[in-house]
C-alpha cells in the first residue's frame, strides 16, 4: 500500500531540507493524518500544504523583526538629527 508513515515523513523533511524542527513536523505529520496512522496522499499533501503555510509563518515573523528593528534605528537617528 501507498502510505507514508512517521519516519519516512520525518525522512521526507530532511531530504528535502525543510527547516522545522522535528516537534513541528511531528506535530503537522499529526494533525494531518487520521487518528495518527500513516498518510495515504491526501493527508500527506495536506501536510505539504501545512509546511508552507508554517514556513511562510516564520518567515514573515523574521521580517516583522527586521521591520521592527529599522524602525527602531529610524526613530533613534531622527531624534539624534533633532537633538544636534
Amino acid at each position: 500500500m501507498n502510505e507514508v508513515d512517521l519516519g519516512e515523513f520525518m525522512k521526507f523533511c530532511k531530504d528535502f531540507s525543510i527547516p522545522l524542527n522535528k516537534a513541528k513536523l511531528t506535530e503537522i505529520f499529526k494533525k494531518t493524518s487520521i487518528s495518527h496512522k500513516p498518510h495515504k496522499f491526501e493527508q500527506f499533501y495536506n501536510a505539504i500544504g501545512r509546511i508552507g503555510m508554517e514556513l511562510n509563518k516564520v518567515k514573515g515573523e523574521e521580517v516583522n523583526n527586521r521591520l521592527s528593528e529599522i524602525n527602531k534605528l529610524l526613530r533613534k537617528r531622527a531624534e539624534e538629527e533633532r537633538n544636534n
